[in-house]
Formats: structure tokens, C-alpha cells, sequence
């Protein structure tokens, strides 16, 4: 019986740890102003501040062709929140 609940010890150690460096590694923050989802503090396309808060994501490929693009005005590829709060 103590050898079981080692192993469910174990594992979930393992599995708090797992998280941690997930939740480090992929923490992603929206611009406040274009929407850009990036991990740094500043906006890489337009210098505006950034967000944890937001919801939706939305990934643009051909932001030349795209509709969703155009209605959105995003110029560059990559992944855009939805929507945005401080």
C-alpha cells in the first residue's frame, strides 16, 4: 500500500513540475493596440504595451488575401488575440 501512494506521489510531482515549466515557457501576451500575440512586455510591430488578459485566438497566413486580415487591418502573419483587456 505505501509503495502506491509513493508512486502517485511521485507522479504528481512530476506533474507539478511539467506545469510549471509549460506555464514559464508558454505564456503569451496580447498587444493592447494591434492585438499581436507575443511573449515579450512590448509589442514587436507596433511598441504598445501587452496583455495576459485575452481571449480567441486567430492565426493569419496570407494577411494579403485574408478577409479577416483586412477587417482586422493586420499586415504581418502570426496569431492575434480576439480580444484584449488590461
Amino acid at each position: 500500500m505505501d509503495r502506491g501512494r509513493k508512486g502517485k506521489e511521485k507522479e504528481k510531482r512530476k506533474w507539478i513540475k511539467n506545469k510549471e515549466i509549460f506555464n514559464k515557457v508558454n505564456i503569451m501576451r496580447a498587444c493592447l493596440r494591434c492585438k499581436y500575440l507575443t511573449s515579450e512586455e512590448k509589442c514587436p510591430l507596433c511598441g504598445s504595451e501587452t496583455s495576459e488578459n485575452w481571449r480567441g485566438l486567430l492565426i493569419i497566413l496570407d494577411p494579403t488575401n485574408s478577409e479577416i486580415a483586412k477587417k482586422i487591418r493586420a499586415d504581418v502573419k502570426g496569431k492575434y488575440a480576439l480580444t484584449v483587456k488590461w
